[in-house]
């Protein structure tokens, strides 16, 4: 996790931008009651189980591809 939050603020993505977080989101999703997500990045085994939790996350007129 902390490797992930360092080579985002090498590239200039700070914490106000880029949040990380270690959580089974496949299961428990995602730590949000709202629509807040620009984009989310999933490095996970299987993304496709992370699907469902993910689309709540992203603000209106995002898409996940």
């Amino acid at each position: 996790m902390q490797r992930a939050r360092d080579e985002f603020m090498a590239h200039g993505f700070d914490d106000t931008l880029v949040t990380v977080c270690q959580r089974d989101v496949c299961t428990d999703g995602f730590d949000v009651d709202s629509a807040v997500a620009d984009a989310i990045f999933l490095d996970l085994p299987s993304p496709w189980l992370a699907i469902p939790f993910a689309a709540r996350c992203l603000k209106p007129g995002n898409f996940i591809i």
